[in-house]
């Protein structure tokens, strides 16, 4: 049995990525319990509430999220998916487990067949199914899936519409502009992937060739992200950072100093400055932290 939850890093993901999120009660601890299911996503499942959102209603928006998190139907107990999206293009996120959103699931892209309830994070679009989507909106939609799926370690193609999934005839999401499907116009995937591309173009989180292409301005926030899913990278950040914090302080405009700043404010690690720093005669301290980083960087670090 395997049941996860969802990285609690989840919500800082999202913002970092330009989306207005909401967090509703304690989502990471909010799912169905255990005994209902196994809970291992590796896709995203999009929805659509059936309901017409208007555009500016905001109280009722968080109201609609907290019912689909907490409340649920009489046929389908809460939560009813992992996070809702309004027409405002605000992402309100509200259950870290297993959730009531996909029942059985027909494979699609890179998902097989099975419990689309285990398989999936599921997010439902205030939308009614015949409204026209705004564009804020589709694209918040795709940053959400870029950013899960990079969580998750899957491509673009483990996104999905339940219409495509569904055993039952759900036609959602419903799209006028999008393309014909069983007498209803729904969301075109192979359109709606390329935008979750588009906004994937970064590291995945549990990769790790984009770091060595980097050098020789090794980029750390690479590492954080992978650092999220495996504990052998977290400890070899960790041990970076503490090498870094050994080095002296409020040094200026000096080799050490601008290596010093560099790190603070983009997480990049400028060899060259501490290399110089050391041909230059800044041995002892500066010289020990340059070879403990080079020691994590070549030896300690895993190579993918």
């Amino acid at each position: 049995m395997t049941y996860i939850r969802l990285p609690a890093t989840l919500p800082a993901r999202l913002r970092e990525a330009g989306l207005h999120v909401v967090v509703v009660g304690d989502w990471l601890a909010t799912g169905r319990p255990a005994s209902k299911g196994d809970f291992d996503p590796v896709g995203v499942l999009n929805h659509h509430t059936g309901s017409f959102d208007r555009s500016g209603d905001l109280a009722d928006d968080l109201s609609y999220a907290k019912h689909l998190f907490h409340e649920g139907r009489p046929d389908l107990p809460a939560p009813n998916c992992h996070a809702s999206l309004s027409v405002e293009a605000t992402v309100y996120l509200g259950a870290g487990g297993r959730a009531n959103h996909a029942g059985t699931a027909k494979s699609v892209g890179s998902v097989a067949a099975g419990d689309g309830n285990e398989l999936y994070v599921g997010i439902e679009w205030m939308l009614s199914g015949t409204q026209k989507i705004p564009a804020d909106m589709y694209h918040a939609g795709a940053v959400f899936n870029a950013v899960v799926l990079d969580l998750l370690g899957s491509s673009p193609q483990a996104a999905a519409c339940h219409y495509q999934t569904s055993v039952t005839g759900k036609w959602d999401i419903g799209d006028p502009d999008g393309i014909p499907f069983h007498g209803q116009k729904v969301m075109d995937v192979d359109k709606f992937r390329r935008a979750v591309a588009s906004v994937s173009a970064k590291p995945k989180a549990t990769r790790l060739s984009n770091f060595w292409d980097g050098g020789p301005q090794w980029d750390v926030r690479i590492l954080d992200r992978a650092a999220e899913q495996r504990d052998d990278v977290r400890a070899v950040v960790k041990r970076i950072d503490v090498a870094v914090n050994k080095l002296p302080k409020n040094e200026g405009n000096t080799l050490v100093g601008q290596f010093v700043a560099g790190y603070k404010k983009d997480r990049h690690l400028r060899m060259g400055l501490l290399n110089t720093a050391v041909k230059n005669g800044r041995h002892g301290t500066v010289e020990h932290v340059r070879d403990e980083i080079r020691h994590q960087l070549f030896d300690a670090l895993p190579k993918r």
